[in-house]
């Protein structure tokens, strides 16, 4: 969906990607590219990825043709870097990550393969890491994490080996970078040599844990965790992070916090959601947050919600998103004056939208 400056949903731009969720957006120049669970977009056949143009919605003929849902995707000069729960692309055997042409589509030989998930990719001084399941890449050890240099496409001796937490295994979910520094959230109890719980921050180069920590606080009757992390995000000197929180940075903040970066204290932000958030995106002084809620610091809000960081106040932008089922809204991305928004839903403000939407910046309208 696209929702316009004037805070309207944009009736022009309606581009229908049916057959399961979008998980994630990513833009280059005038192409939006899109991951998710999707079969077909437009009416078209487009397994699980696709682009479609960013001013008109249009479908275009990028088509990878992925097995099973691809979870994150991230651009490069040349290629674009899939990750996700498949295990072919084109036809041909990849193991939960990929590497297909940024115009044509088309497979590229480069074919590390995982042994489990890959559920975030981010692209930072010239390699691409990469973050899960998977307990090995490219047929080496690596704990949740890995990463490769993009000149040559090999695999480097990166590896956070994140470890258990409880009786659960450890996963990340969420990836994003900052300096020389790769920040993971999941579920996980220790990660680059050094306890930590959920969230972690590793040299980029050496994956050593350093002494950023933001101390979440484990709730895990009977040994299951019930706090994770699963959305992050690096914007305006804040490490923004989202998930069923509870105590984390010192503070408790619930379901969305912001972190400073040199601490890993929670800042003043505190949005004080119902329900958990998944997805960020900022401008300028504005952050905006997507996800599954019903209000924020007791305003009505329907799973979309935007804050001035001056003030910190919740604005008036309050684009409705009907959720289907599950998490309505899993991935956010702001280009010009919209924002497009991808996940499971079928209604905006009213106006039947499937799955993608693009809204106004200013006003949230459709």
């Amino acid at each position: 969906v696209h929702i316009k400056s004037v805070r309207t949903v944009d009736e022009d731009w309606c581009p229908v990607a049916a057959g399961g969720e979008v998980d994630v957006l990513r833009l280059s120049g005038d192409t939006l590219y899109l991951g998710g669970a999707f079969t077909n977009v437009n009416g078209q056949t487009r397994n699980r990825a696709a682009s479609v143009d960013r001013v008109s919605g249009a479908l275009e003929s990028w088509n990878p043709n992925v097995s099973g849902t691809v979870r994150t995707l991230t651009l490069s000069t040349t290629n674009v870097y899939l990750g996700g729960e498949f295990t072919s692309v084109g036809s041909q055997t990849r193991n939960y990550i990929a590497a297909v042409d940024l115009t044509s589509g088309a497979l590229t030989g480069w074919n590390p393969g995982a042994s489990d998930y890959v559920e975030g990719l981010v692209i930072s001084g010239g390699h691409l890491y990469a973050a899960g399941y998977f307990t090995s890449m490219g047929g080496q050890p690596r704990g949740c994490g890995a990463s490769f240099d993009l000149a040559t496409g090999l695999l480097d001796p990166w590896n956070p080996a994140v470890g258990g937490l409880g009786i659960v295994s450890p996963a990340v979910f969420a990836i994003d970078a900052w300096q020389d520094t790769i920040f993971l959230g999941g579920v996980f109890g220790s990660a680059g040599g050094s306890s930590r719980v959920n969230l972690v921050a590793v040299d980029a180069t050496t994956a050593q844990a350093t002494v950023w920590d933001a101390r979440q606080v484990l709730v895990a009757p009977s040994g299951i965790p019930t706090v994770n992390v699963v959305a992050l995000c690096v914007y305006s000197n804040a490490l923004y992070v989202g998930g069923p929180l509870g105590t984390i940075g010192g503070q408790w903040r619930g379901y969305a916090a912001a972190l400073d970066l040199n601490t890993g204290d929670a800042t003043a932000w505190n949005p004080k959601l119902t329900m958990q958030a998944n997805a960020f995106g900022g401008v300028g002084n504005t952050v905006y947050v997507g996800g599954i809620f019903g209000a924020v610091n007791c305003v009505q809000r329907t799973n979309t919600a935007a804050f001035d960081l001056l003030s910190q106040q919740i604005t008036s932008w309050a684009p409705a998103v009907a959720a289907r089922s599950g998490i309505p809204i899993n991935t956010m991305v702001v280009a010009s004056n919209r924002m497009y928004i991808g996940g499971f839903f079928t209604n905006v403000n009213g106006l039947t939208r499937t799955n993608l939407v693009a809204v106004d910046l200013a006003s949230g309208a459709t």
